[in-house]
């Protein structure tokens, strides 16, 4: 299941079946699932969404990534709206890629640019470029809104 917003490379989702069955193995109760370099979290996620753990704590070296996690956690509603607002397409690609280089960016908007690229930079690679290429006759359009509801979720 791939639970995470983002698309990130290297993803510790696949060992999320070992969490789950190194728990049980362990008859561990209450536990919580740390991740000081979380990514995409894809693995705090399943085991939370699958009441594995009783609470999951991430961070994050990357500052686009951290900010993109406090931004989903303690402005939830309004990154949604963002999300429901923002059209994709190469323009916004290039106004989104330009907020996520400006080291003077507000950690909101930085973690909405870090979203916005992860779903639509080839295969999540935040410094890749827009999938489809430049061309704006080749920009595959992808639907961002797609992901809302797990957002809401988590």
């Amino acid at each position: 299941m791939n639970s995470t917003p983002l698309r990130y490379p290297g993803g510790k989702s696949i060992m999320s079946p070992f969490f789950e069955e190194l728990i049980k193995l362990n008859s561990l109760k209450k536990v919580i699932y740390s991740e000081p370099y979380a990514g995409g979290a894809g693995a705090a996620i399943n085991l939370l969404l699958n009441n594995s753990v009783e609470a999951i704590r991430i961070n994050d070296s990357s500052r686009g990534i951290y900010s993109f996690w406090n931004s989903l956690i303690n402005e939830g509603e309004r990154f949604i709206d963002k999300v429901d607002k923002t059209e994709v397409t190469l323009k916004e690609w290039q106004s989104q890629r330009l907020i996520f280089k400006n080291s003077t960016t507000t950690s909101f908007d930085l973690g909405f640019a870090t979203f916005f690229l992860s779903r639509t930079n080839r295969s999540g690679i935040l410094a890749a470029g827009p999938i489809g290429g430049q061309d704006e006759k080749t920009q595959k359009v992808l639907n961002i809104k797609l992901v809302a509801d797990l957002i809401k979720l988590i």
